[in-house]
């Protein structure tokens, strides 16, 4: 059902999407690196393109977790989140995660960017539209099983953060009201058209039963799940896998690519015996 008196994403919220998704990927372990500090550097760009009024938390709460995330690859040793996420996440609706989308592109437009930079823009797009199930959403009608996430929740999501950094610093009064910032008082962009069909096919990745989940624990091995049409959907419910899904915690989880016969995600920790081949 089409919402007339939808008010788009602001450039905070869109970037408080961006940062919980690349926080939500980097509870996967050090396999998720690349992709977490992909996100990261869009991230940056898009901090740099505007006052956020956010006191710098985005990329601070990135940093903590990214820092987590290499603690544990070179070291095994897991460290407490920042900030709880929940299981499952609620998912952004398609207009929520084209609009982030096109803040990502309209910040690079509007910056000075570099080739890397450009290529950081445009993989955190695609990044995004994949993990919160675009494709699922528009041509098969999905619903999330976490539910549906707002931009209320968004800006929750903000001041938790916020309040937990203020915490592990241990600020000062002046530095605490700094950081915690009232957001409501930024007015939205205007929605000024961003080619959204072209994006939603250039983003979609679709073939069949193609893109196959497959689990490991240290009892049971590896386990083959189920197979997807969508990648976007293999990739979310593999990262679920490793965060209870089944209220079972997998040490490890991956999507396998059958068409190219390749690894394409893998979360967690999985040994080499048990990679397909």
């Amino acid at each position: 059902m089409k919402s007339e008196n939808r008010i788009p994403l602001t450039r905070l919220e869109a970037c408080t999407l961006m940062a919980r998704e690349a926080v939500s990927l980097l509870e996967g372990g050090a396999e998720a690196l690349n992709s977490g500090e992909e996100l990261r550097e869009a991230l940056a760009l898009l901090h740099s393109s505007q006052d956020l009024g956010d006191g710098g938390a985005l990329l601070a709460w990135v940093d903590v977790e990214l820092e987590s995330a290499r603690r544990f690859a070179k070291t095994g040793e897991r460290t407490k989140s920042l900030v709880k996420l929940d299981t499952p996440l609620p998912l952004p609706g398609p207009a929520m995660q084209l609009d982030a989308v096109c803040e990502i592109l309209k910040a690079a437009a509007q910056t000075p960017c570099t080739q890397e930079e450009w290529k950081a823009a445009l993989n955190a797009a695609r990044m995004l539209t994949e993990m919160d199930g675009l494709e699922d959403m528009v041509l098969n009608g999905k619903t999330p099983d976490g539910g549906s996430l707002t931009a209320e929740a968004l800006r929750y999501q903000l001041r938790s953060v916020q309040a937990a950094l203020a915490q592990k610093r241990g600020p000062s009064g002046a530095e605490q009201e700094m950081i915690m910032t009232d957001d409501s008082k930024k007015a939205p962009p205007k929605d000024d058209g961003c080619a959204r069909d072209a994006l939603v096919k250039m983003m979609s990745i679709r073939g069949g039963g193609r893109f196959q989940v497959i689990t490991y624990s240290d009892d049971g091995g590896e386990d083959e799940k189920k197979d997807y049409a969508s990648m976007a959907k293999a990739v979310r419910d593999a990262r679920d896998y490793i965060r209870g899904k089944e209220g079972l915690v997998y040490e490890g989880a991956l999507v396998y690519d059958k068409v190219e016969r390749r690894i394409v995600w893998q979360f967690g920790f999985f040994p080499e015996s048990a990679l397909p081949r």
